[in-house]
């Protein structure tokens, strides 16, 4: 063996290769964090929208359709149904939770409180699809999409971190300056 041809084996098989680097990097926990904020971003604005379009207009449609004419809903109905008190104001609360949860978790403006009111009301979804014989899984799914932004918040790519932080920042700043 000549020694040109040991030194080049030997150090490849110290140096990782290229793709067990990239698989490394890409399994790593924290790889890539501006992918991650915009994915999260991406999963806010349109969870809010569909919480808001999907569920939340036809919702409250429902309950001024009831509250003008006395004509029920299938919402209404099964609101009743469940048994719990005041099912009016309990449809008229669930229905607008939906509706102004879902812009603001969109918009990311006050997204901790808006996605804990709406994981509230979204548990009251669970219980009206397991009280009706409905699969309950993409209630109990939405649930957990609203929790999560509970705890995390809108994001580097929110109202809530222009608005809110901006202010905490000079807020910060008038500290310093007072010392």
């Amino acid at each position: 063996m000549n020694k040109a041809t040991t030194n080049r084996d030997s150090s490849h098989a110290v140096r990782p290769h290229l793709v067990y680097r990239f698989s490394l990097r890409i399994l790593s926990a924290t790889a890539f964090p501006a992918i991650r904020e915009y994915a999260l971003t991406s999963l806010r604005v349109v969870f809010g929208l569909m919480v808001f379009l999907i569920h939340g207009v036809h919702k409250v449609v429902d309950v001024v359709t009831f509250l003008r004419s006395g004509l029920t809903s299938k919402f209404l109905e099964e609101v009743a149904a469940m048994g719990v008190p005041a099912p009016v104001v309990a449809a008229t609360l669930a229905a607008v939770a939906q509706l102004v949860g879902g812009l603001l978790l969109a918009a990311g403006f006050c997204t901790r409180v808006a996605a804990a009111v709406l994981t509230f009301a979204l548990l009251g979804a669970v219980a009206q699809n397991l009280s009706t014989g409905r699969d309950p899984q993409l209630a109990i799914l939405y649930t957990l999409v609203a929790a999560t932004f509970a705890a995390a918040g809108g994001g580097p790519h929110s109202l809530d971190a222009e608005v809110w932080d901006r202010r905490v920042h000079r807020s910060v700043l008038a500290d310093s300056e007072e010392e």
